[in-house]
């Protein structure tokens, strides 16, 4: 489980955004069939079970809500098995099925063995304006040609009646056009939803740079080519639509380049770019090298309360700590600042293979309402070997006035729960830490050493809605100095985990 996530749509219309996650390896009814599982973001039980139908299907690889494809006032899914044998070995499929039933609505089969159909599906948005949602789905390695085999294909199809809307190639031989696919939204105004399709293998200038390519939902023309800064970057990797992120009225892009260098090797690297003009509106980096971030994106939701989409990156080889592998960021959309950066502690699961952000899906109490953002980490062990585990965080953000009782006023109320980067950094002798918090609530700061150890007890109380100043001294809670080297800051409130990395210097 976690191998793939998607927000799902309000499935239930219950008035909370739901999520589908799928573990391709599940052999409940045959082996390595897999499975998908749609779970309530109002209470986490599951709404819908679905299976794959054949043996080695690998049918949970990916999912996606599809939206309201059938019209009857309830979202949709989409699963792809792109190991399904249906047509031909490994030719791929992908299914789509009612929320409100469970029911199948269409089962699209791939083209001719080997194509991975399905290992890449999404909701288009309604890309012929019919009023119906409309869903498009990669198969990585069809081979358009004689001469361009896993040159990679995407489909197009329509929602109300399941007929292939478009379809369009890679370019050439091994590009793997279609290994992931979104609906990038309206990026040109013209009422009519478009689509972006990744091509990981792209080699153009380079070897392996990648290319995202983003079409017109109207006609199919070709709006914009993105490709990747170096040799093996494999740009394209993943991509989302972004929403509106710079409130221009056109929506933007997202793309991740897991392998970009500019951090390090490997460290990976997310562009924002314009919808409207394709102009780069700003990149987030990896922290280290062989980070992979950027392996898995998620935008459109709004995870901070400020009225913009926000962002969701994977970096499931970050390895901050031996005791740590793989992290998750969530970022502002409008001014690509740092919200959280969260993991799953001593657990070398790959955690950030994948997101999904579903936005404010309600109120944590009377006053605080919570931005939603779910990770995957395909490699836990605690349900059984490889089980994978999926992750649920909160941004938490004021929507009302705060309990009289919450405030101290002394300390104004921040709208957001933060935790700010130490200043200075490196440091020595001593550094200072800067939180925020929305709302009253227990409260534990401490500082590890690389390898996990908690070293140093910043705090561990109650503490009121308010924005508070600590430092550290670079000291343990024995009072004996530290060795020079990197340090963690880890702050814990109301069930979420903030993270950040400092150094000490001497």
């Amino acid at each position: 489980m976690g191998y793939a996530l998607s927000d799902a749509g309000d499935v239930d219309r219950d008035g909370f955004e739901d999520y589908i996650a799928g573990a391709y390896l599940n052999d409940d009814k045959f082996e390595n069939g897999g499975i998908a599982l749609v779970i309530s973001g109002g209470n986490g039980f599951p709404l819908h079970t679905f299976w794959g139908r054949e043996i080695n299907e690998q049918f949970g690889i990916a999912v996606s809500g599809a939206g309201d494809v059938n019209g009857d006032g309830f979202a949709d899914l989409i699963v792809g098995a792109r190991l399904s044998s249906a047509s031909g070995q490994f030719a791929g499929r992908a299914y789509v099925h009612s929320g409100q039933s469970g029911d199948e609505l269409y089962r699209f089969t791939g083209e001719r063995a080997g194509d991975f159909f399905g290992a890449a599906v999404a909701d288009a948005g309604d890309v012929n304006n019919d009023g119906f949602s409309d869903m498009i789905v990669g198969a990585p390695q069809h081979d358009v040609t004689a001469l361009k085999d896993n040159a990679g294909r995407a489909y197009v199809f329509s929602g109300k009646d399941g007929e292939l809307l478009r379809i369009h190639d890679g370019e050439a031989q091994g590009n793997q056009f279609g290994w992931s696919v979104a609906g990038a939204g309206d990026i040109n105004a013209d009422g009519y939803d478009d689509v972006i399709v990744g091509a990981k293998l792209y080699d153009g200038w380079g070897l392996e740079i990648g290319r995202a390519y983003v079409y017109s939902g109207r006609d199919g023309s070709l709006f914009w080519v993105f490709e990747g800064e170096n040799d093996g970057e494999r740009l394209g990797w993943s991509v989302d639509g972004a929403g509106d992120i710079n409130q221009d009225g056109y929506d933007d892009l997202l793309i991740g380049g897991p392998n970009n260098d500019r951090n390090g090797d490997n460290a990976g690297r997310v562009y924002v770019y314009s919808g409207k003009t394709a102009e780069l509106l700003y990149a987030l980096d990896g922290e280290m090298p062989n980070a992979w971030f950027g392996f898995s994106v998620a935008g459109k939701g709004d995870l901070n309360g400020d009225g913009a989409p926000d962002i969701v990156v994977g970096a499931p080889r970050n390895n901050p700590s031996e005791l740590i592998l793989g992290q998750a960021y969530a970022f502002s959309g409008r001014t690509g600042e740092l919200l959280a950066i969260v993991d799953d502690g001593p657990t070398p699961d790959e955690f950030g293979f994948a997101v999904a952000n579903l936005g404010t899906t309600g109120s944590f109490n009377d006053s605080t309402n919570i931005g939603n953002f779910f990770v995957g980490a395909p490699f836990n062990n605690d349900g059984g070997e490889h089980a994978g585990r999926v992750y649920r965080f909160g941004c938490f953000f004021l929507q009302t006035d705060v309990e009289e009782s919450d405030i101290d006023d002394d300390n104004p109320v921040p709208n957001t729960f933060r935790l700010q980067q130490n200043y200075p950094n490196p440091f020595n002798p001593e550094t200072t830490i800067k939180f925020t918090l929305p709302k009253k609530g227990e409260v534990e700061l401490a500082v590890y050493n690389s390898i996990g150890r908690r070293v140093r007890a910043l705090a561990s109380e109650e503490l009121s809605a308010g924005e508070y100043i600590t430092t550290w001294n670079g000291r343990d809670d024995a009072g004996a100095q530290v060795a020079s080297g990197i340090y963690f800051y880890r702050l814990q409130y109301l069930g979420v985990t903030l993270t950040r990395k400092m150094a000490l210097l001497k």
